[in-house]
């Protein structure tokens, strides 16, 4: 290998150390200062060719009509978001309590392994499977119940960072909406002309894919969420706001459907619990 070679792979190893490094530091030291700015920047990034559209129509200046855009977005999505955590938050908590009070998952692993150990002819072992299995269970459905309790008290601790969070980002997105245009222009004239095209390229193709790619994938959750959530109270399942949030959000990961979720619970209906449960799910 030459010495061009050589300088040039060294130069490119320091060039990645130094953008690792200095993504490290900034995700772990900057990046709560920076997050509201940058969200509140996207917000009026994203709500700025609606109020466009609706000023042409109404004509009232595209600035007012961004910032209640902005304002209408920002308290109804938080409004909406909290309810949905400390509803979500209450039926996991609910969820998890009966399975620990009416021993549900572990009368499941009983009649699993009954057959089996009537299959094998060794009672005795089966018998001591049955007392293993129940102490693990009970032991696992106790470390989660309070796993949860801890993340809640640590999340209440927290609620005065959260709420300094929101207020910075609401009061900035606020400013964003008013002088989003000034604000870019500053921007792109301080950088340097290469990094001023790149950044403006980057903004005309990767993030209006990337705000399409988003709108795309919250509709078909919403889709898939309102559908379990009708299928789910016509069949009478309990918890079916909980179970209808997992399964949407499961359906929006790659190589995981709505079936991970639905054919093992209705093969097990079927085989253990309620046949008209299994076939209708």
């Amino acid at each position: 290998m030459n010495k061009e070679k050589i300088e040039y792979y060294s130069h490119l190893t320091v060039f990645i150390l130094g953008v690792g490094i200095f993504l490290y530091l900034f995700l772990k030291y900057m990046l709560f200062s920076v997050l509201p700015f940058l969200i509140a920047w996207t917000i009026a990034f994203a709500l700025r060719p609606f109020a466009r559209r609706i000023s042409n129509g109404t004509h009232i200046p595209c600035k007012i009509i961004s910032v209640l855009l902005t304002l209408l977005i920002l308290v109804g999505g938080l409004s909406v978001i909290a309810t949905a955590i400390a509803y979500a938050l209450g039926e996991a908590w609910n969820f998890l309590r009966d399975i620990t009070e009416s021993d549900a998952l572990y009368n499941t692993f009983l009649k699993i392994i009954n057959p089996l150990g009537g299959l094998l002819g060794d009672k005795e072992g089966a018998a001591e499977l049955e007392v293993n299995i129940s102490e693990a269970v009970k032991s696992a459905l106790t470390s989660l119940l309070s796993g949860l309790l801890e993340a809640l008290t640590a999340f209440a601790s927290n609620i005065p960072r959260v709420l300094l969070f929101i207020l910075i980002t609401v009061i900035s997105s606020v400013y964003f909406s008013l002088d989003l245009d000034r604000i870019n222009s500053f921007v792109i004239k301080a950088l340097p002309k290469k990094i001023s095209s790149s950044l403006i390229s980057f903004k005309n193709r990767f993030l209006k894919t990337l705000l399409k790619y988003l709108r795309a994938y919250l509709i078909i959750m919403l889709v898939t969420f309102i559908t379990m959530l009708f299928g789910f109270l016509v069949l009478r399942v309990k918890y079916a706001v909980l179970f209808a949030f997992i399964v949407a959000l499961l359906d929006a990961l790659p190589l995981i459907g709505v079936g991970t979720v639905l054919v093992p619970w209705s093969v097990y209906q079927l085989i253990f619990g309620k046949s008209s449960l299994g076939i209708g799910l």
